[in-house]
């Protein structure tokens, strides 16, 4: 009897040293790696007139996928994907730059859990 109580006794003490028991973390949400780069049309040529590119942006997701891209030239924005389904790794946009300059170019990425990335750069267009 003896025992039994003092085994209860450390049992009960015990059970008071764990504690309250702490909920595991969800794991954390990755953005998308991402990039962009631009190829003069037609075949790769200079920069010069008629100053059409093909933008794009590429990269992958480390715990999805990329289900959409927004890339944006000089003010102007064009939406890649529909958010629900896995799109390609790459994706391009054909732009007519009015001319010679300077523009800003961006590519934002979108993962299936909601996390984006951006890039951003200033694009020289010359003749």
């Amino acid at each position: 009897m003896k025992r039994t109580i003092l085994l209860l006794l450390l049992s009960l003490s015990l059970v008071g040293c764990v504690g309250p028991l702490t909920p595991i973390p969800e794991p954390s949400n990755e953005p998308p790696i991402i990039n962009f780069g631009a190829i003069h049309s037609p075949n790769g040529a200079e920069q010069h007139a008629p100053y059409e590119w093909n933008i794009y942006g590429n990269g992958f997701d480390p715990d999805g996928d990329i289900v959409s891209w927004i890339i944006r030239i000089d003010g102007e924005t064009f939406r890649v994907g529909n958010d629900t389904d896995r799109i390609e790794r790459s994706e391009v946009v054909r732009y007519q730059f009015p001319g010679p300059g300077t523009y800003s170019v961006s590519v934002t990425a979108f993962d299936n859990d909601g996390a984006q990335s951006i890039y951003t750069a200033i694009w020289p267009v010359k003749h």
